[in-house]
């Protein structure tokens, strides 16, 4: 048997190398075992936590999703919830004329004129198009 550090031919049945003074027994691997066992559960772990909290994170709606819930809501006769989510819908997209309309429409079915021309003059300020403005002038001298 030779040692596993100089090479020096030694007598079986050593424990250390005669010329080196090493120890000649072998590892095995089994001291590794639980050291990869644990690495492996913590990276286990650690994977099963993070897409636990990314599946859970309250998830943002989008434009579209607001001004879709906003109208079940209207038809539900539920205004306060219908313009709490027009109200997001703006927040998002404030450039967009879809969202101001529809509160806007709320507003005067409510008899809440000063709201009304607020939330007009307000979209004003966001919306770009001529058109889009065009379609606000008509809505204002309408109140």
């Amino acid at each position: 048997m030779l040692c596993p550090h100089c090479n020096q031919k030694i007598p079986n049945g050593s424990i250390l190398c005669p010329k080196c003074g090493k120890s000649i027994q072998q590892s095995s691997g089994k001291k590794r075992l639980p050291i990869l066992i644990c690495v492996i559960v913590i990276v286990i772990t650690a994977a099963g936590s993070s897409i636990f909290f990314w599946l859970n994170q309250p998830k943002e709606k989008s434009y579209q999703e607001l001004l879709n819930s906003a109208e079940h809501y209207l038809i539900e006769l539920d205004y306060e919830q219908a313009e709490t989510l027009y109200l997001e819908a703006i927040e998002i997209e404030p450039s967009e004329l879809e969202a101001y309309l529809s509160l806007y429409e709320l507003y005067v079915n409510n008899n809440e004129v000063e709201k009304a021309m607020s939330l007009l003059e307000k979209a004003k300020e966001y919306i770009a198009g001529k058109d889009e403005i065009e379609k606000i002038d008509i809505k204002l001298a309408e109140l």
